[in-house]
């Protein structure tokens, strides 16, 4: 498990990681053929992955604590522990562990993160013919995590600050996808290059918009995005209420659960209805599906992750949905989101209706919190499928990449 002494984890004679947060999952996928390196620069048809993902690698820097310290404030931790991250190479890690052919580009430094979050990417099977490996020191992520899993996190973004433009065979291997994941850890200039190449080749575009940038996402990268995944407190900076709704405190403090802007959520799969789907209110936000319909423009696909409350889909057109979470007991939740997207992006690639692809993400993402650490908590597709519920398709294999 994660090491105790605060030390990164070790290595063996082929530089891979042994243990801890970088280790190999124990799921082992049946197409070894997308072992990195075995998959020319590019991503030729007769190997094109199913889910591109574009964005960060960062090595994760954990402290456990029962509470995190106010400002000035020192407080004893219970355990630290290095783990590989970024929320980039978190999203591809839940996509190669639920069985879908993944490729990540990207950037690492020369030093000996770098080639722990390599390894770590290689041992998944995901092809890192697209990560760069530039001078410097690799992303890092100081994450704090609370009795109960809340957790706190600063990135510094490190060698990934250097992947600002994507060369032809990151183009072409965008192109041959089923689906681009994108995020906010990297360059916007980036991110918006890589959905519009996405977006002119007809392969879907998931955009986790984290961290939420100062400035409104640029017009171009919102035009060329298929489904945006914020959490609830992203949807309102995004939308220009960084405090919240109305009436439901800053966002430390969110609605209490059952409750969605001021309205109940319906029943697992039941349409929003009444005021969630109604008028914005005092500070010109409204509610939750308000928010989400104003972000989505009428053109995207809105997801908003709610935590132990699930998530609210609210399409481009009808009904908001609410899908309820798994009723877990949360240990970490550092990797929920990436977990989620991971998953929603495998589902969306095996063309399932959209209320099974959020069933099988909210799952995926509910396993994770039970377990610490980002990448090591994160679920195989025996484990997804083995849970009981709606949506579920047994052991089914994926679709093949087109």
């Amino acid at each position: 498990m994660e090491p105790q002494d605060g030390t990164a984890e070790p290595q063996g004679d082929s530089g891979e990681p042994q243990g801890g947060g970088c280790a190999p999952s124990s799921f082992t996928r049946d197409d070894r053929a997308l072992q990195a390196g075995s998959r020319p620069a590019g991503c030729p048809p007769a190997s094109r992955p199913a889910v591109v993902v574009a964005g960060s690698l960062n090595m994760d820097l954990v402290v456990v604590c029962r509470r995190a310290p106010e400002q000035g404030e020192t407080v004893s931790g219970e355990r630290f522990f290095t783990a590989c991250g970024g929320k980039g190479a978190n999203q591809a890690v839940a996509a190669a562990r639920l069985g879908a052919p993944v490729a990540m580009l990207g950037c690492a430094g020369d030093d000996a993160f770098g080639d722990q979050l390599v390894a770590a990417l290689r041992a998944e099977g995901i092809d890192t013919a697209g990560v760069r490996r530039v001078p410097g020191p690799s992303g890092v992520a100081a994450i704090t995590v609370e009795a109960g899993g809340a957790n706190r996190i600063v990135v510094v973004p490190g060698a990934n600050a250097h992947f600002k433009e994507l060369d032809a065979a990151a183009r072409r291997c965008i192109a041959s996808a089923r689906v681009l994941l994108l995020q906010l850890e990297s360059p916007l200039p980036l991110v918006e290059q890589a959905a519009r190449v996405a977006r002119a080749a007809g392969v879907t575009v998931i955009l986790t918009p984290a961290p939420v940038p100062p400035d409104p996402l640029p017009p171009g990268l919102l035009e060329a995005v298929d489904w945006l995944v914020p959490n609830e407190h992203e949807l309102w900076a995004l939308v220009g209420g960084e405090a919240g709704p109305p009436g439901s405190g800053s966002p430390a403090e969110p609605p209490a659960p059952g409750a969605v802007g001021g309205s109940s959520v319906p029943g697992p799969g039941r349409p929003v209805a009444g005021p969630a789907a109604g008028a914005a209110g005092a500070g010109g936000t409204g509610t939750l599906e308000a928010a989400a319909r104003r972000l989505g423009e009428g053109r995207i696909h809105v997801v908003v992750t709610l935590g132990e409350r699930g998530c609210l889909y609210v399409p481009p057109a009808g009904a908001a949905q609410a899908i309820p979470a798994l009723p877990v007991v949360a240990v970490d939740t550092t990797a929920a989101g990436d977990t989620f997207a991971g998953a929603l992006a495998v589902a969306l690639a095996e063309e399932r209706p959209v209320e099974e692809a959020l069933q099988f993400a909210t799952r995926a993402a509910g396993i994770s919190v039970t377990r610490p650490g980002a990448q090591p908590s994160m679920p195989s597709r025996a484990e997804v499928e083995a849970w009981p519920g709606p949506g579920n398709r047994g052991h089914a294999p994926p679709v093949p990449p087109r």
